[in-house]
């Protein structure tokens, strides 16, 4: 007797989306998401949703949407699939180049010859003040020639206070200058992105020629830079969570160019940002709809 087959992950959503009644064009309406994503997840195409950020964000919305048990699809997802996604070359992405801050180094020199100069001048004083004292307070007290009676009326008289010692100068410690962060320098004609994210992200930047400027994901708190010669192609797996910056300036991203916590925009060469269209879905294929499925966009559990 044959064992009986496990219905796989895009099985089990398109069977519990036909239980509840609805057809593709119903639950992609639902998640506002294009009708392809949801195909590519009851067919299993996980690789048409793109990096696995994405198909892993994409089947975790369809999954709460339709009521499934949402960790247990995501373990039994990463056992069977996420073997399979290519991890990101991080050893690729550009660094940008160290240049020594030599306005720091002139500002701490100038801060230290600044303190000596005081320590110096407070000394000067001091010893200046020791000098003028000692001999006064040294001085001896001449006893009279007299008779003898009068000799011994001088020698009941108390002696001389000793000399203070000199005192000794006082240097005033160079205060502590604080070291700025390193910021990375553009070369002429490019600028600078920065991108501070609440959660993990996925970011891809692009120059215009085509050139990998960043490609990793953007842990929870990291401030990650990228430099490049515009316009410069941006993609943000959590757009909806991520503080962008252009050339050290807080910069809103377009209302347009947030599509499902995804950002896709561009920066021209004047500065501005031009919100991008979305990436064209894949061509439907010809799988029976019980065996397509609803994507959902990622989210910032997705990227971890």
């Amino acid at each position: 007797m044959s064992e009986p087959v496990t219905p796989s992950i895009g099985q089990l959503l398109a069977g519990l989306r036909a239980g509840r009644g609805l057809d593709l064009g119903k639950a992609a309406e639902a998640l506002r998401c294009d009708r392809a994503i949801i195909e590519a997840l009851e067919a299993d195409r996980y690789a048409d949703l793109g990096a696995a950020v994405f198909a892993r964000g994409h089947l975790r919305r369809y999954a709460e949407f339709l009521g499934a048990p949402v960790d247990e699809l995501l373990a039994r997802w990463s056992a069977e699939e996420g073997a399979k996604q290519a991890l990101p070359d991080l050893t690729r992405a550009p660094q940008a180049p160290r240049v020594i801050d030599t306005r720091r180094w002139g500002r701490l020199l100038a801060a230290v010859a600044g303190a000596l100069a005081i320590g110096l001048a407070a000394w000067w004083i001091l010893q200046g003040a020791g000098l003028r004292d000692a001999p006064r307070a040294a001085a001896p007290v001449a006893a009279p020639v007299a008779a003898p009676a009068v000799q011994a009326t001088a020698a009941q008289a108390p002696a001389a206070q000793p000399a203070p010692p000199p005192v000794a100068p006082v240097t005033v410690a160079p205060a502590p200058t604080a070291t700025p962060a390193p910021t990375p320098v553009a070369a002429a004609g490019e600028v600078v992105l920065a991108f501070t994210t609440q959660a993990d992200c996925w970011a891809e930047v692009f120059d215009a020629q085509g050139g990998r400027r960043l490609y990793q994901i953007i842990r929870a708190g990291q401030r990650v830079t990228a430099t490049g010669r515009p316009p410069l192609r941006v993609t943000l797996g959590r757009g909806d969570v991520t503080r962008f910056e252009l050339d050290g300036r807080v910069t809103a991203l377009p209302a347009d160019a947030v599509r499902d916590a995804v950002a896709r925009f561009e920066v021209t060469a004047s500065g501005a940002l031009r919100a991008l269209p979305p990436v064209p879905a894949p061509a439907a294929s010809s799988a029976p709809a019980s065996s397509t499925s609803t994507p959902a966009s990622p989210t910032a559990a997705e990227s971890r």
